[in-house]
């Protein structure tokens, strides 16, 4: 019933009575109606994509107003609420909205969960997610163990459905090493895969991952990156006579705020232009001009208006390579030019980090880790000689945009392939929908291939810590050959040698995504930075526990699946990495554009 809100199960948008109980199914609405994120107010009480929240180590996620909750049995008014119990509320309405419905029409029952992440996921994060969907739905789905919630990243997922698609397509034998793009919204996810085909049966006989990195830039910011231009190019056409007298750009996407006398309609315009640019993106291809919607021609909505309705603008679409606005009929539309495109400095930036500088660092872990595996001088040469990578498999809505394709094609001079799971289309939502198909897909079928296969795992994340101000970098845990460990195996885990905080007030546990971290410059890189995967929210004072002897003693345990790090002082006092006695000190990203603020500031372009 539609308008029925009562007839709806816990969790579906707008059901009533809904509680103020975070962890609760009709806490939240999933997912969040198109309404709503169009609407100013109810905008503030939209969360995007909690599992990116997770990503940043966050224990709370900021909304842009105080919303009212029960908490301990009061009524309290808050602006931010625990993600892990927003994400229990996300899991629970999940179960009771679409999926217990579903297993009772159908008679079915649940046995394993399998749940997909990014590669930027340490093992923190991991049992984290696994932690808080096993609270949600253990009773609701009757799953009486965690072990029985499986975790795979993302990009393996891909890979699975890669398996499934070379098995339909037959004439499979010998060796294969492929790189899966995983080009989401939130996050780059690669892995670098090597696979021996069994000939007679058709299946990978041998699966090696040789790298698996990821870093937490991607689709989103190049929809910024893209609005930008988009501000850039409407400013520099309506400071020209010709385009001035005949429109106006009535609601700037670069600005200090809202227009406060008409703050709804310009964060509705601002929402249009945004899925006016992921539309466009779709057709887009490299070296071809970027067209975008930025109006309609007898409409005020939009950032773009005409001043006269009746006519008097320019009609025919420019030149290939000219800057232009025109109408069609129907809409606004703004031609930009590949020249101004790909002379953009941002743009420019981001494409080398996207298509060169992640990718290549997965090659080289990948070869790195091929000359480890070769044993001996001889076949470490050798291996170095014959290391090649045979095809890029393209997954992620991201990874929709055309031009994607070819500047990787350009860049590795190989084929690149998407996965769209059994469609082609390219149609936004069908292909979009079929993106997150072939991830559902591989995860369904990763049990089956798994069983069949040898799989050798050799992608072993770098934890590392960083010191004097983010300058210095020591590495720890097992395989790390920068530093030489002690170990004291005695059931309480692996303890290495301590690390020399004198001169630094403050120190970050992180996970490292580079082959040759070099952070004095890396951090302070716009994109390079991104290759260091905080496992916390804050830093960690020294003047806690280490201020009389700057010796920091590191300890991995790992007890019935659960990987702990410990921190020690020199008097032997031990503390979880993750205590509660060490405050966030840092603040939390806020949500991507146009979710987060739907202008972008002139001086955080």
């Amino acid at each position: 019933k539609p308008n029925d809100y009562k007839s709806r199960p816990a969790g579906f948008p707008r059901f009533q009575p809904a509680k103020l109980i975070p962890c609760d199914p009709s806490f939240i609405g999933l997912p969040a109606p198109q309404a709503d994120i169009n609407d100013s107010e109810r905008l503030r009480k939209v969360v995007l994509s909690l599992k990116s929240w997770l990503g940043q180590s966050a224990r709370f996620v900021k909304l842009q107003k105080e919303i009212g909750l029960q908490e301990d049995g009061q009524f309290v008014q808050k602006s931010s609420i625990p993600l892990d119990d927003l994400m229990e509320s996300a899991f629970a309405a999940l179960a009771e909205a679409y999926l217990i419905p579903h297993l009772e029409d159908n008679k079915l029952e649940v046995h394993q969960i399998v749940l997909c992440h990014p590669n930027t996921f340490t093992q923190v994060h991991k049992e984290r997610l696994q932690n808080i969907a096993y609270r949600a739905l253990s009773d609701r789905l009757k799953i009486d163990n965690p072990k029985h919630i499986h975790l795979i990243s993302e990009s393996d997922a891909v890979a699975y459905s890669y398996c499934l698609q070379k098995k339909k397509e037959g004439k499979n034998e010998g060796t294969e090493r492929i790189m899966i793009y995983d080009f989401g919204a939130g996050t780059l996810d690669i892995s670098v895969i090597k696979f021996k085909w069994n000939k007679n049966a058709n299946y990978p006989e041998k699966w090696i991952t040789e790298s698996r990195i990821g870093v937490p830039v991607a689709g989103n910011y190049l929809d910024k990156m893209l609005a930008c231009l988009i501000d850039s190019s409407l400013k520099k056409l309506l400071a020209d006579t010709q385009y001035q007298d005949k429109f106006d750009y009535q609601y700037p996407v670069v600005a200090e705020t809202l227009k406060p006398e008409k703050t709804n309609e310009h964060r509705r315009a601002i929402q249009e232009l945004w899925a006016a640019v992921k539309e466009a993106k779709q057709v887009w291809k490299q070296g071809q001009p970027f067209i975008v919607k930025v109006g309609e021609e007898q409409s005020l909505i939009g950032i773009l208006k005409v001043k006269d309705i009746k006519g008097g603008y320019p009609t025919e679409r420019p030149e290939i390579n000219k800057l232009g606005l025109w109408g069609d009929g129907t809409y606004l539309r703004l031609a930009i030019p590949p020249s101004i495109v790909n002379e953009d400095k941002n743009f420019k930036e981001f494409i080398k980090f996207i298509t060169h500088t992640v990718p290549a660092e997965a090659i080289k872990i990948a070869k790195n880790t091929a000359r480890k595996a070769g044993g001996s001088k001889q076949n470490v040469e050798t291996d170095s000689l014959q290391w090649k990578l045979d095809k890029i498999v393209l997954s992620g809505r991201g990874a929709l945009w055309p031009g994607l394709q070819g500047y990787l094609e350009e860049e590795f001079d190989i084929s690149a392939a998407l996965i769209i799971g059994d469609k082609s289309s390219l149609n936004e939502n069908e292909a979009s929908n079929g993106m997150k198909e072939a991830v559902a897909r591989g995860a369904i079928a990763w049990p089956t291939v798994e069983k069949d296969i040898e799989k050798l795992d050799l992608a072993s994340p770098q934890l590392a810590v960083l010191i004097a101000n983010k300058t210095n970098i020591v590495f720890i845990g097992e395989g790390s050959e920068k530093v030489k460990g002690t170990e004291k195996n005695n059931g309480k885990g692996v303890e290495y040698e301590p690390i020399d905080l004198k001169g630094s007030p403050n120190f970050n546990l992180v996970q490292v995504a580079v082959a040759d971290p070099n952070p004095r410059e890396d951090i302070n890189d716009k994109f390079r930075r991104y290759f260091y995967i905080e496992l916390s929210d804050h830093h960690y004072k020294r003047d806690i526990y280490w201020k009389e002897d700057p010796r920091l003693y590191i300890e991995q345990k790992e007890e019935d699946g659960h990987k702990e790090i410990l921190l020690k002082n020199y008097d032997g006092y031990t503390i979880s990495a993750f205590s509660s006695d060490f405050r966030a000190e840092q603040p939390t990203d806020e949500p991507s554009w146009p979710i987060g603020s739907p202008v972008i500031n002139p001086n955080g372009q």
